[in-house]
């Protein structure tokens, strides 16, 4: 049996109609839609429906998306589409999100003209696969490429990735603050390691907490860290380092507070470039390490006795 003569015989048993047509369209493992020469919709699966209010197929057909859309953007940019399409005879794919219920919803859509055996244009058929659990996943497998899992703050690749950023943009004032522990080794080797994890989530959510919304805190290996902040003049980085440092004594290990040494440094109309802002800030960060961490350690040596 050829193409010609299966189809046919498929016809004849299965003879098409609007039911017949609506069953098939439902049974497609995605859904679709068809509208007219007007943009108006004629035929659509439950995706479709989820748009209107009633929830209903029959309250969006012979409707565009300018009269159904929820987000008027959204309805213009649809029906723009459309009338794209039909002008020019040329599908369009992209990806677009809707809000349901307060809810994201991502949408692969695929829109392409449709013909007659004739040539003459008829309408626009729709395909629309929700990728909202994939958009999920991705988001979240990108959150863990850049996230510290120890301490819940941005890793070295982020702050790698973001240095190249800030290296390639100007800014009227971005400042950087670093961070390095006084007592990461003391209390692994008196308390063991799980002690020295506490104390590196201890000083993550107190920059976290001081710096706010105003940066980023980034752990870039042992117990350094670094905030980027953007906007943020030398004398307000100042204010915040001496923030930081007067709230030490709220974060405790074992009943001994945390204490790291701090150096920072501002961009100023890119007066100097990120490197040499991280390279100033380091510096003076080892100028207080080497202030501070000998009185500090031997004040911990004191309280254990």
């Amino acid at each position: 049996m050829n193409d010609k003569n299966a189809s046919e015989y498929l016809l004849d048993k299965y003879p098409m109609n609007m039911e017949m047509l609506r069953n098939i369209i439902e049974s497609i493992p995605a859904n679709v839609f068809f509208k007219d020469l007007n943009c108006q919709y004629r035929m659509t699966s439950h995706v479709c429906a989820q748009i209107s209010a009633e929830g209903d197929y029959n309250a969006i057909i012979g409707k565009t998306d300018l009269e159904i859309q929820p987000d008027p953007e959204l309805g213009k940019f649809y029906y723009e589409d459309d009338k794209k399409i039909i002008s020019s005879l040329e599908g369009s794919h992209y990806v677009s999100k809707m809000v349901f219920d307060g809810m994201d919803y991502y949408y692969e859509i695929t829109k392409n003209p449709v013909f007659d055996s004739k040539g003459t244009l008829l309408g626009i058929i729709g395909l629309v696969v929700d990728i909202s659990e994939l958009k999920r996943l991705q988001k979240k497998l990108q959150k863990m490429s850049i996230i510290d899992c120890l301490t819940d703050t941005y890793n070295r690749a982020y702050y790698e990735q973001r240095t190249t950023e800030v290296a390639q943009t100007s800014y009227e004032t971005f400042s950087i603050i670093m961070s390095d522990s006084n007592a990461l080794k003391f209390f692994n080797d008196h308390y063991g390691h799980k002690a020295g994890d506490e104390l590196l989530i201890k000083t993550a959510a107190l920059l976290k907490r001081i710096v706010g919304n105003s940066g980023e805190v980034m752990r870039i290996g042992g117990d350094e860290f670094v905030v980027f902040c953007e906007n943020c003049t030398n004398h307000h980085c100042a204010e915040i380092v001496k923030k930081i440092k007067s709230s030490e004594i709220d974060y405790k290990i074992r009943g001994l507070s945390v204490n790291n040494a701090y150096g920072y440094s501002t961009i100023t109309n890119n007066n100097k470039t990120i490197n040499a802002a991280i390279s100033e800030a380091e510096s003076m960060m080892y100028q207080d390490k080497s202030n501070t961490k000998k009185t500090y350690i031997k004040e911990l040596h004191h309280l254990m006795k």
